[in-house]
């Protein structure tokens, strides 16, 4: 007689048991308590302190100080910081000293009248003109104007919004640095001396105003001492002096 053959044990119970086992060993005994690392405490940052200017031939005083398109400007004495009214950014390196800016003393806030308002202005303080703020490419930009603080000592005021006055332009101040150059073996190289009437000395000037920005324009006069009735400019008959002769 034919037997029928049993039918297989479901094999489910094999990963029932696996599973406790897992999370058996997850919560293992012998395992000591964990102690949350501390967090390290950040070092305060000075408090803000923004300056206020006072005018010495009046009783007036602000914070506000006008640049010459009219943006206000703060001064944060605690972080030696410019704060752009507008929106708050601040940029370093603008220490405040009484009615001076800047460790150099370069920049001065200086006090005149527009519209009949009592204003302070933000100013070169050997020109004596307003400077022009501007923010680009996220930097503080400071260019020279000519216009001067309305209604200062001996100055008068500015009828409207647009009626500052003008000084002839004056050159910025700034530097430059002039080197001696030469082709020698067909590369331009600097040089201390030549011999007379070896090498064409070549003169380079780096010129850069007073926030080290080089200069993108203009035009450079170099003088030098020259041969008495040889012809300037002529190359084949060099006109400059040497040193000694």
């Amino acid at each position: 007689m034919a037997q029928r053959a049993r039918p297989k044990e479901p094999r489910r119970m094999v990963m029932a048991m696996v599973f406790p086992m897992m999370v058996a060993g997850l919560f293992g005994c012998g395992s000591s308590p964990t102690t949350p690392a501390s967090t390290p405490t950040p070092a305060p940052t000075p408090a803000s302190k923004i300056a206020v200017f006072s005018d010495p031939t009046s009783s007036f005083s602000t914070s506000d100080v006008h640049d010459a398109l009219d943006h206000i400007l703060r001064f944060d004495s605690a972080t030696s910081a410019l704060i752009w009214a507008a929106d708050g950014r601040s940029f370093p390196g603008f220490s405040v000293s009484g009615l001076f800016i800047r460790d150099d003393k370069f920049f001065q806030v200086r006090f005149g009248t527009k519209d009949g308002e009592r204003r302070a202005y933000f100013t070169e303080a050997v020109a004596m003109t307003i400077c022009e703020v501007e923010i680009v490419g996220g930097q503080i930009v400071i260019t020279p104007t000519s216009l001067i603080v309305p209604g200062a000592a001996g100055q008068p005021a500015a009828p409207d919004a647009g009626g500052l006055s003008a000084l002839p332009v004056r050159a910025p101040t700034g530097g430059y640095v002039l080197s001696f150059n030469a082709r020698l073996n067909g590369i331009l190289q600097p040089v201390s001396s030549l011999t007379v009437s070896s090498q064409e000395l070549i003169l380079v000037a780096h010129v850069e105003d007073s926030l080290g920005v080089a200069a993108q324009s203009g035009s450079v006069t170099f003088e030098y001492c020259s041969f008495k009735g040889l012809p300037p400019n002529d190359i084949t008959r060099a006109d400059e002096a040497p040193r000694s002769v």
